[in-house]
């Protein structure tokens, strides 16, 4: 029959262990002789939230500890498990003294074993000690160390002369080790990376990680190539108010003067500055925002130095900078912007045209109280600045009136538009006749609209047609005309055009939906025609997307030139997905609308495969055809177990770099691996031939 018996020690304690002074004591059998309760068969020791089971617990009245034989089992509210096989306990002070310790942390799968184990308050000492996240019986690796910590409140390990072994062969000796049990953010040191570069020679990062606040942290990767150079990247992160988010990246790389002169590249410094950050409701109780995304970079290898390898990484030719501010309330809109460009390809980039600053105001559609009316109002003002060439100041008004009409029960709805446009350019360091370009244009349109759907057994059918003719009718004009200023300027195709010709517009639409809701099928038909007969037809457009069965995908784009009598732009993208399957097939065929000549010709394959839930491929390959060369390809394979996985790879890529007579690139053929010791984390290292 199980007995209790009740200890009321009242023991002032406050630590985690025990959170209570009541102690209780069950047994199957319980008796006391000497000054000692003696307690056999399924006995279970209570105090707060520890609870202590084993085969025999004594009782000592005098010294107030206990002592507990056999299959000894402890809970500590759930944070942590531990199995020995005897121990001691002093109800004073709360110290205990185990011999063959083993503890499961209920946080993470990091276990504990040691032969001998003293615990104080809030910290475990280990002798012979060994730890792992595997199968406790056999290991497939571990970490040995001869002395260690465990502090419990901050769950922090400390390993001491530790040594790594894959199952019993020893690999690795660090003199320390310390790790966090939880997956909490905590300052440390993250996984290193180690190359091997026959350009480069030896490349090794170690990324250090500080996390002083719930509000921010810092990355810090101090980088050094052996026969390139030194450098150190930085990523701060930070929150500063409950509607506001950003990062500031900042680098510097300095090349040696001898890798400046065999490599002949154009900067011996590499240093690049990237701010992003967005905030709601910066001054004003409305719907306001700020969103900026600006980078500075003296060139293009600021890039490519931030991480060891680019792979799945392009970079771009331009480098873009934005700044938006905007307020806005049911009626109105205004926006401010910037846009800053950089030209990666070129030392100067004095030559590139920017948007500094951009002004934008949207009164939004209002019926005046008068039925299927509607009024709205744009201005728009551009100033297009450089430090070389011509530059300008662009001022644009719209003040379009629309008139909504629906017939024969809403299958057509008839819309007609007058819009008066006012367009006004200042130009300023340039060599054209006038500084002043002015222009402004009533135009009246007419749209026919009709929207039809219908249900099947299996999906749902939507279609629309679209037609709208444009009558443009100019009631001022500057002398120069805007088509003479735009072919005499270097100016992007916003900047001193505007259209003058009547035009027409035919578009059709059309989606499959199955009964679920989910997408199926989408044709997009898409056609301008210029009512002047001197002047060809605009491009034609044409999209299809097909969505089979969760699985499949298939998006293809067309572009038809009428100028030229042949297709300028074609864009296929394949896909197959499911649990254990991954193939993707994606193509780009581009040509220049001026001179027809062929600007991008690009194929890519994607492909990976899962066995099961530990092995896994994966495979891609570009090809370029205007080169006639590779553009970058890999081979990955991935082994994953319940404690560690390990992946290794072999891929090519091109990284682009400014030299000193101008833009050039670089192939690399590189070998990776990658061991992660979960949750511990692991190194990567890899092996870099430039080609």
């Amino acid at each position: 029959m199980l007995k209790l018996f009740l200890l009321l020690l009242f023991i002032t304690s406050s630590t985690s262990l025990f959170a209570t002074s009541e102690v209780k004591l069950f047994a199957t059998s319980l008796s006391y002789e000497d000054n000692k309760t003696i307690a056999h068969g399924d006995a279970l020791f209570v105090k707060g939230s520890l609870l202590l089971r084993a085969d025999k617990i004594l009782y000592f009245h005098n010294k107030n500890t206990i002592e507990a034989f056999g299959e000894i089992y402890i809970s500590q509210a759930g944070k942590n498990y531990i199995v020995s096989d005897y121990l001691t306990m002093n109800l004073s002070n709360e110290n205990l003294l185990f011999d063959h310790f083993f503890l499961q942390n209920g946080s993470s799968s990091i276990w504990l074993s040691a032969h001998n184990t003293i615990y104080k308050p809030q910290n475990y000492q280990l002798k012979g000690a060994i730890t792992s996240s595997c199968n406790p019986k056999n290991p497939d690796w571990s970490m040995q160390f001869s002395t260690g910590e465990y502090d419990q409140e901050n769950e922090w390990i400390h390993l001491y002369n530790m040594r790594l072994y894959a199952g019993k062969v020893p690999i690795f000796y660090l003199p320390y080790l310390g790790f966090s049990t939880i997956s909490k953010r905590q300052s440390g040191l993250l996984s290193s990376q180690f190359g091997n570069s026959n350009d480069e020679g030896l490349v090794f990062e170690q990324p250090i990680f500080i996390a002083p606040s719930e509000q921010w942290d810092i990355t810090l990767k101090p980088q050094i190539r052996e026969l390139r150079g030194k450098g150190v990247f930085s990523e701060f992160r930070f929150v500063d108010s409950p509607h506001s988010q950003g990062i500031i990246e900042a680098g510097l790389f300095t090349d040696s003067d001898t890798f400046v002169k065999r490599a002949n590249i154009a900067n011996k410094e590499h240093k690049g500055l990237h701010i992003n950050y967005e905030r709601r409701g910066l001054v004003s109780k409305k719907n306001d925002a700020l969103y900026v995304d600006t980078t500075y970079l003296n060139d293009v290898e600021y890039l490519s130095l931030q991480n060891l390898t680019l792979h799945n990484q392009e970079i771009p030719k331009i480098i873009p900078s934005y700044l938006h501010y905007f307020v806005e309330d049911e009626t109105q809109f205004i926006g401010l912007s910037n846009k800053y460009f950089i030209d990666t390809s070129s030392q100067d980039n004095g030559g590139v045209l920017q948007i500094l600053p951009s002004l934008d105001y949207h009164l939004y559609n209002n019926d005046f109280g008068i039925k299927y009316f509607l009024s709205s109002l744009d201005i728009q003002n551009k100033n297009f600045s450089r430090q070389s060439g011509a530059t300008a100041v662009e001022h644009q008004v719209s003040l379009p009136l629309k008139y909504n009409l629906s017939l024969f029960d809403d299958y057509l709805n008839i819309n007609f538009s007058d819009a008066t446009e006012l367009y006004d350019v200042h130009y300023n360091k340039h060599s054209y006749s006038q500084d002043r370009y002015t222009a402004i244009n009533n135009i009246i349109g007419v749209s026919l609209i009709s929207n039809l759907a219908k249900k099947y057994q299996d999906f749902f059918h939507t279609i629309s047609f679209e037609s709208s003719v444009n009558h443009i009718e100019n009631i001022m004009q500057s002398n120069t005309s805007s088509q003479n200023i735009y072919q005499a300027s270097p100016f992007i195709d916003t900047v001193g055009i505007q259209t003058t010709q009547d035009s027409a517009r035919l578009q059709m639409s059309q989606y499959l939906y199955n009964l679920q809701g989910e997408q199926l099928f989408v044709h997009r038909l898409f056609q301008q025609l210029n009512l002047d007969s001197n002047s060809s037809l605009p491009d034609l457009e044409n999209e299809f997307i097909f969505n089979l069965k969760k699985h499949f995908s298939f998006i293809h784009f067309l572009r038809y030139s009428h100028l030229h009598h042949t297709l300028a732009l074609t864009s296929n993208t394949l896909k197959y997905e499911d649990d254990f399957y991954l193939f993707g097939f994606t193509q780009l065929y581009e040509k220049s609308a001026k001179t027809n000549d062929v600007v991008t010709n690009y194929n890519r394959f994607d492909a990976a495969i899962r066995i099961n839930q530990s092995h896994d491929f994966m495979a891609d390959y570009s090809y370029d055809h205007i080169s006639d060369e590779d553009r970058g390809w890999s081979v990955t394979y991935r082994y994953k177990r319940k404690c560690w996985d390990i992946a290794t790879s072999f891929r090519r890529e091109i990284t682009p770099r400014l030299l000193t007579d101008g833009a050039d690139s670089k192939t690399n053929d590189i070998i990776f691996l990658r061991l992660n010791l979960i949750p511990f984390g692991g190194f990567e290292q890899q092996i870099i031939k430039q080609m």
